[in-house]
């Protein structure tokens, strides 16, 4: 008998399993089946008061880990989906910007994978062209390897305090058939560019700006 507590069931939906949502409607006690259980809440010791009837397998499906206690270590199964890698890259990642020995900074970032310190590198040396340059040679075709050392020796240290990168922005959707999202002055061309009015009033006419008739207007042109 196993209880197994995970954040994702999909090795343990096999034939024959029993999937419960919100309550557990199937006592887990017959042998050999594997019960999946999706608590609203989950109090740890509400699973362990099932661990004495259970006979097969009951999978406890959670998005965090809870607090288990030292006494229940040995009955609970935490599958790796739930356990966070709590390794700090922090050492690695001030050694390539602010150590001296180089050779040193090469050992230190040899564990910091590559697209977090590169969003470093964005905020840091964001003009730093040949490094840039060095590492698109190698990102994505070479091992890692390679592009840590890129950063170790190709990037000058200074002694100056580390920016750290934020998240971008969420960027609005741009549902337009007439402009680009690039296109700077659309209102000002909408609006004193008849052509372009006459266009839009044909093509899509809820994306003439406030204030501007939706009636074709003449052109007067010289000859």
């Amino acid at each position: 008998m196993t209880i197994i507590l995970t954040s994702d069931d999909t090795q343990y939906r096999e034939e024959g399993c029993v999937i419960m949502h919100g309550s557990m409607d199937y006592a887990p006690t017959a042998p050999h089946t594997t019960y999946i259980y999706h608590p609203r809440s989950f109090k740890l010791a509400d699973i362990m008061e099932w661990q004495p009837v259970v006979r097969g397998r009951l999978v406890v499906v959670l998005h965090k880990l809870p607090s288990i206690p030292a006494k229940y270590a040995d009955e609970i199964v935490i599958h790796p989906s739930l356990k966070k890698d709590k390794t700090s890259h922090l050492t690695g990642i001030e050694s390539v910007f602010k150590w001296s020995d180089r050779g040193r900074a090469f050992k230190a970032i040899q564990g910091v994978p590559m697209p977090l310190f590169l969003a470093f590198l964005r905020v840091n040396r964001p003009a730093d062209i040949e490094t840039w340059r060095r590492l698109a040679d190698v990102v994505f075709f070479l091992p890692e390897e390679y592009a840590h050392a890129v950063c170790a020796y190709n990037i000058a240290p200074a002694a100056k305090r580390i920016e750290w990168p934020k998240k971008s922005a969420k960027k609005e959707e741009h549902d337009s058939t007439v402009w680009r999202a690039t296109d700077l002055y659309a209102d000002i061309i909408s609006v004193h560019a008849e052509e372009v009015v006459n266009a839009i009033r044909i093509q899509q006419p809820s994306e003439l700006p406030k204030g501007v008739a939706k009636k074709q207007r003449n052109i007067l042109e010289w000859l």
